[in-house]
């Protein structure tokens, strides 16, 4: 291993010697060796039938791939330049957002929720993006809007940015739902 780490500061010093031209033909010749050692269908196929169905959130191909015995999330929140990495890819503006592509008003049609009704709930919902587009989009909309995930991540969304109008509750997805009857 003290190969790869030698072939990764190198990566890395030559990462920081270059203009954004040359990272970017650095990524798509480390893309080029991923994909020559295996391919994303190769390692979907190898990952889906060499294990069973996932019944522990603690034992699956993550802990084997980082040699941990938490789950991916708890693990995720003790590296700080994963866990950034993921927050970015979570919010890539890039991509469009469900209220671009789900027709709320439509599937709302005439419903008028009484304030402590749940209208939404984004589960594992991270720093709260789609709660905050949703409250954005429609302010004076009666229902609760909840973002649910785990303690730490509620806690860093809400050191981020205002939750204004979004109500945090800790929640581990691998257990039963608290809350019922979101529309």
């Amino acid at each position: 291993m003290e190969t790869v780490a030698a072939i990764k500061t190198l990566i890395q010093q030559l990462a920081q010697s270059t203009d954004q031209f040359g990272r970017a033909e650095i990524n798509d010749a480390l893309r080029e060796l991923q994909y020559s050692l295996e391919t994303p269908f190769d390692t979907v196929m190898r990952m889906s039938l060499d294990y069973p169905d996932i019944v522990d959130a603690k034992d699956t191909a993550f802990q084997k791939a980082f040699n941990t015995d938490q789950d991916c999330f708890h693990w995720l929140a003790t590296q700080p330049t994963r866990i950034a990495n993921f927050k970015v890819l979570l919010t890539d503006e890039r991509t469009p957002n469900f209220l671009s592509m789900f027709p709320l008003e439509k599937e709302l049609g005439s419903w008028s929720a009484e304030p402590e009704k749940a209208l939404f709930v984004d589960i594992g919902g991270g720093m709260g993006h789609a709660c905050i587009r949703l409250r954005e989009k429609y302010p004076n909309q009666p229902g609760r809007v909840i973002l649910q995930d785990l303690p730490p991540v509620l806690q860093a969304a809400q050191a981020t940015q205002p939750l204004s109008g979004i109500e945090s509750m800790p929640h581990n997805f691998h257990t039963p739902q608290p809350v019922q009857g979101a529309s």
